[in-house]
């Protein structure tokens, strides 16, 4: 994430002081500091066993997808517009860059519910332009066919038009995707860490790729008087339908300080419909993989977790349970 020095903020600093990621700020007196929050969270996480199937599998990860989806009681989007943030593209494949099979899993899905691909807009930040060769863009001709309309893709980093959120109390104005503040849904589509092993946070990649880092560093010398976000909650955070995870392999940091990547034999395709409860399920699951003490997540009272299939590794799951115990999470565990 890119950091303004001196006079601007960076994405992720205006998210944590605001507390954006999880919630809005109730308004109050601009002369009083912002209110730390506690929430309860109720939220739903679905998961399920991907197993390496050479030459099928596209077609298992969206089997998986669609799976789910149907247990999440995620919406038809039919006559949506809908939205699909990449969480992370890079010139290296998965994992440094977004699984291009999970694209594929979420667009066939789309299809197949009725949704036109013109109707539908793929965002991403990059330094360079995904080239029309790119998986990404083989991903959307296998979901639609070559032949037909593809989705629209839209690289945000030197993005020129925005639209423009006017916030209340004469507040600088933050600039957003149109497309997001067009659309029905966003789909956010990411993978378990970063490339420098950290576990990502899908509130902050979305910002990072669906508002304009210029307009958030106006806020440097405003944070006091920041207390209502209702409109870059209502633009983009209350359309978040899904947030989408492939965790078969993933970037993690060894004993010896070495970044390297993981291989996770079976791995795990996990969605929710909660951003909370996706951070919650995905910090407990990669600390169980790395074998690191869970911290309490206090902001959780209970999550059901949605399970397809059987690992080959019935001690991953004991482990990932216990994880979540440990986080504070009421766990309620469904086989679906």
């Amino acid at each position: 994430m890119q950091n303004i020095k001196e006079n601007g903020l960076s994405r992720r600093s205006f998210l944590k002081t605001t507390g954006l990621g999880v919630g809005i700020l109730a308004a109050s007196a601009p002369s009083m500091a912002l209110h730390n929050t506690v929430h309860t969270q109720k939220g739903a996480v679905a998961t399920g066993t991907l197993k390496n199937a050479g030459l099928l599998e596209h077609a298992q990860v969206y089997e998986q997808y669609a799976t789910l989806a149907n247990a999440l009681e995620l919406p038809n989007m039919n006559n949506s517009k809908v939205l699909i943030v990449l969480g992370a593209v890079d010139s290296l494949p998965y994992p440094h860059s977004v699984d291009n099979k999970l694209l594929f899993a979420s667009l066939k899905h789309l299809a197949m519910q009725g949704v036109q691909a013109n109707d539908i807009t793929i965002a991403y930040s990059a330094s360079h332009n995904l080239e029309t060769s790119s998986a990404f863009f083989h991903a959307a001709q296998q979901a639609f066919g070559a032949k037909n309309n593809l989705p629209n893709y839209i690289n945000t980093r030197d993005l020129k038009e925005w639209y423009s959120l006017n916030l209340n109390n004469a507040l600088p104005t933050i600039n957003v995707l149109p497309q997001a503040a067009a659309a029905d849904h966003i789909l956010y589509l990411g993978q378990l860490t970063d490339d420098t092993g950290l576990l990502t946070t899908p509130q902050y990649v979305i910002a990072n790729v669906l508002l304009e880092d210029r307009s958030v560093s106006q806020y440097a010398d405003h944070l006091d008087n920041l207390i209502e976000l209702q409109a870059v909650f209502d633009a983009v955070y209350a359309k978040v339908s899904l947030i989408a995870n492939n965790t078969t392999r993933f970037i993690a940091e060894s004993s010896t300080g070495k970044r390297e990547t993981i291989q996770v034999h079976p791995g795990i395709l996990n969605m929710s419909n909660s951003m909370t409860s996706q951070r919650i399920f995905s910090q407990s699951y990669f600390n169980a993989l790395m074998n690191k003490p869970t911290k309490r997540a206090s902001i959780a009272s209970e999550l059901t977790w949605l399970q397809h299939g059987k690992t080959r590794d019935p001690l991953t799951v004991q482990t990932i349970e216990s994880a979540l115990a440990k986080s504070g999470v009421e766990l309620k565990t469904i086989q679906i």
